[in-house]
């Protein structure tokens, strides 16, 4: 049966393209995808107003992420196999591989929730990353959110 968790970051501020989270699977336990959410906490007003691209994607290479985010378990007492990391940190690198694009006005949640057809598998040892590929117009205070199953393990 799978194992379910969320990990959940403190507001970070962005200000050029970066990656504001990476979910490493653990090495024995791939990982599967059901939602992804970033929302603003800085910028209301209507001249703040602005789209940035928002990319889910893997790469050849894990990085070490940036600060650990604390996740929490679907069943009481579970562990993640996962570490989920936020923004920060030595990114992954290699050979990128993108598996979804949206635009993301930050005037509202960015919210990522496939259907089950559409949920994206992480195999054990990989990873996903969440980039802003687009550098703000001015710094944006972001907190992002991740769900996951974990097959095994």
């Amino acid at each position: 049966m799978a194992r379910s968790f969320k990990a959940c970051s403190a507001a970070v501020a962005v200000a050029a393209a970066d990656e504001i989270l990476q979910l490493l699977a653990g090495s024995t336990t791939p990982c599967i995808i059901t939602g992804i959410t970033i929302s603003n906490t800085s910028d209301y007003a209507d001249a703040q107003a602005e789209g940035l691209e928002v990319s889910i994607n893997r790469f050849a290479t894990n990085g070490n992420g940036g600060t650990a985010i604390a996740s929490s378990p679907g069943e009481v007492g579970d562990t993640p196999d996962a570490v989920a990391t936020g923004a920060g940190g030595t990114h992954a690198t290699g050979t990128r591989t993108r598996l979804w694009a949206e635009a993301w006005n930050i005037q509202a949640p960015f919210k990522w929730r496939p259907t089950p057809e559409e949920y994206i598998t992480v195999s054990a040892a990989g990873n996903l990353v969440v980039l802003i590929d687009g550098t703000p117009a001015d710094p944006v205070t972001c907190i992002v959110g991740i769900e996951w199953l974990e097959i095994g393990g």
